[in-house]
C-alpha cells in the first residue's frame, strides 16, 4: 500500500506535460517492441549466400572426415591380410644341391621339389625331380639315379592333427572374418561421425539463434538508452531510469559476449567436420548461419508397442553387434584349432618314383614308398594353454555381446523418450514465448500510460527473450535425440 499511495503522490504532484511528451515513452517502447518480433518468428528477408544445409555437411563427412578414412584404410588392410593368409596355400619349389670336395666318393646330387598344399583335409601334393651321379656309399645308393635324374610324386596327409583344421585354414577363415569386422567397424565409424556431425551443425545453428536474441535484447536497450539520455536532457525522464537502463545495458552485453563465445566454440568444433580439399579444417562464414533450427517433423517416433520388433531389426543393422560377432567367429575356429592340436600328429606319406634313361635293372623299375609318421607331445601344454586361453575369450566376448544387444533396446528407448519429451517442450515453449511476448507488448502499453515502471519493462522483455532461448534449446534437444535416434537404430547405412 504504501508504494501504491507513493506512487499516487508522485503522479498528482508532477507537472503535467503537454500530450506529445505524454506518448513518448509509448513510441519508444512500442518502437522497441518492434525490434523484439523476430524472438517468435524469423526474419524471411532474402540472402545471396546460401544457408550451410545438413547434407552439406554429412557429404563432407563422408568424403573427408579423418577417422572414417582410417576405417577405410583398416577395411583394405584387413583385405591385405585375407590375401596374405591365403598365400599359405601358395605352390612352393624347394631345390638342394650337394657334392663331395674330399672324400673317397665323389657323389654329386641335385633335388628339386614343388609341394601344393590345399585345403582338402590338409592334404598337400608333391612332385620333384632328383639327379645323382658319381660314388656314393652303400648306405646311400638311393641317392645315385640313371643318367636321366628321376621324376617322382606322391602325397601327404595329415589323418589326425592337422586334418580337420590346420593353422593355414584358420588364419584365411579368421581373415576372411577379419574383412568383415573391419567392415563394421567402417560403418560403425561412419555411425559415430555422422551422428556427431549432425550434433555439432545443430549445436551450431541453435548457438547463431541464440546470439540473434541476445543481440536484438541489447539493440532495445541501446536505443533506449540513447532515448533516454534525450529525454533526460529535456527533463521528462529521470537519472534514476537512465542508470537504471544503463545497467540493463550492461548486462545484456556480458549476455550476447557470452552467447558469442558459445557461437564462436560451435563454428570450432563443426569445422573438424568441414574440410577443405587439403583435409584441412574449415570455419564456415557466419553468412552461411541457418537462421533457426528446423521446425519439428509431423511424423512422431513409433509406438512403444512396435519397439520389439524395431529393437531386432536394430540389433540386426549394428555393425557393433556385427563386429563382435565376428570376434565371436574368429575365437571360435581358434578354439576348434586348439582342441585339434590336441590330438596326437598321424600323417600318411605315399610316394611313387622313376628313373629315366639308361642303366642298371635295380635303377630302372618303379618304386612305390609309404610311410607313416607319429609325433605327440606329452605335456601338450602348447594346446592345453591355447585352448584354455580361448574359452576365456570366448566368455569374454559373449558377455560383452550379450550387453551390447541389451543396450541396443535401451538406448532406442532412451532416444524415443528424449524426441517425445522435447515436442512437449517446445509445444510448451512456443506458448510460453507467445504469451511472454503478448504480456511484453501489454507492460510497455501500462508504462506508456504511467501504470508501470522500466524494471518490469526490463523484466518482460528478460522474460520474453529467455522464452525464445527455452524453444531453441527445446529445439535442440530434439535434432540431438533424433540423431542418437538414428544412430541407435544403425544409421545411415554404408
Amino acid at each position: 500500500m504504501s508504494l501504491a499511495i507513493g506512487t499516487i503522490q508522485f503522479r498528482l504532484t508532477r507537472p503535467r506535460r503537454s500530450l506529445f511528451f505524454r506518448m513518448i515513452p509509448f513510441m519508444i517502447f512500442s518502437g522497441v517492441g518492434l525490434a523484439a518480433q523476430p524472438w517468435a518468428q524469423a526474419s524471411t528477408e532474402p540472402n545471396s549466400v546460401s544457408r550451410l544445409a545438413l547434407e552439406e555437411v554429412l557429404t563432407a563427412v563422408r568424403s573427408k572426415f579423418p577417422l572414417i578414412e582410417a576405417a577405410r584404410q583398416d577395411f583394405r588392410a584387413a583385405e591385405g591380410e585375407l590375401l596374405s593368409s591365403r598365400g599359405a596355400f601358395d605352390l612352393q619349389l624347394k631345390g638342394r644341391s650337394s657334392w663331395d670336395l674330399q672324400s673317397a666318393y665323389l657323389g654329386r646330387t641335385l633335388d628339386a621339389v614343388l609341394e601344393q598344399p590345399t585345403p582338402v583335409w590338409g592334404l598337400s601334393l608333391l612332385g620333384g625331380y632328383r639327379y645323382g651321379r658319381g660314388s656314393f656309399p652303400v648306405y646311400d645308393g638311393k641317392l645315385k639315379t640313371l643318367p636321366d635324374g628321376e621324376l617322382r610324386g606322391g602325397v601327404l596327409m595329415p589323418l589326425l592333427r592337422d586334418g580337420p583344421t590346420d593353422s593355414r585354414r584358420v588364419r584365411i577363415e579368421r581373415a576372411r572374418i577379419g574383412v568383415d569386422v573391419a567392415e563394421a567397424s567402417w560403418h560403425q565409424q561412419l555411425i559415430d561421425a555422422v551422428r556427431l556431425a549432425r550434433q555439432r551443425y545443430y549445436e551450431w545453428v541453435a548457438a547463431g539463434a541464440k546470439v540473434q536474441i541476445a543481440k536484438r535484447l541489447l539493440e532495445i536497450a541501446e536505443k533506449r538508452d540513447l532515448q533516454l539520455q534525450e529525454q533526460h536532457r529535456r527533463g521528462d525522464a529521470s537519472r534514476f531510469d537512465e542508470n537504471d537502463n544503463r545497467r540493463g545495458l550492461l548486462q545484456r552485453r556480458a549476455q550476447f559476449a557470452s552467447a558469442e563465445r558459445l557461437l564462436q566454440r560451435s563454428e570450432l568444433e563443426l569445422s573438424v567436420f568441414i574440410r577443405d580439399v587439403g583435409g584441412q579444417p574449415v570455419v564456415v562464414d557466419r553468412a552461411r548461419l541457418p537462421e533457426t533450427l528446423p521446425e519439428l517433423p509431423q511424423t512422431a517416433p513409433p509406438e512403444a508397442g512396435a519397439f520389439d520388433l524395431l529393437i531386432e531389426e536394430a540389433r540386426q543393422a549394428r555393425p557393433d553387434l556385427k563386429r563382435l560377432q565376428g570376434q565371436i567367429d574368429q575365437n571360435e575356429r581358434e578354439i576348434r584349432l586348439a582342441r585339434n592340436q590336441l590330438l596326437p600328429r598321424v600323417d600318411l606319406n605315399v610316394a611313387v618314383s622313376k628313373d629315366l634313361g639308361t642303366g642298371a635293372a635295380e635303377y630302372s623299375s618303379t618304386e612305390t614308398e609309404a610311410a607313416l609318421t607319429l609325433e605327440f607331445p606329452l605335456p601338450l601344454r602348447t594346446a592345453r594353454g591355447r585352448l584354455e586361453s580361448a574359452n576365456a575369450t570366448e566368455s569374454r566376448l559373449l558377455a560383452q555381446a550379450q550387453l551390447a544387444r541389451d543396450r541396443v533396446g535401451v538406448e532406442l528407448r532412451d532416444a524415443r523418450s528424449a524426441l517425445m519429451q522435447a515436442r512437449e517442450r517446445v509445444r510448451l515453449a512456443i506458448e510460453e514465448n507467445e504469451l511472454a511476448l503478448t504480456l511484453e507488448k501489454g507492460e510497455r502499453a501500462r508504462f506508456a500510460h504511467g501504470d508501470s515502471n522500466l524494471i518490469f519493462v526490463q523484466l518482460r522483455e528478460q522474460t520474453t527473450a529467455d522464452a525464445a532461448t527455452r524453444k531453441i534449446d527445446a529445439l535442440l534437444d530434439y535434432w540431438l535425440a533424433e540423431a542418437s535416434w538414428e544412430a541407435a537404430q544403425g544409421l545411415p547405412r554404408p
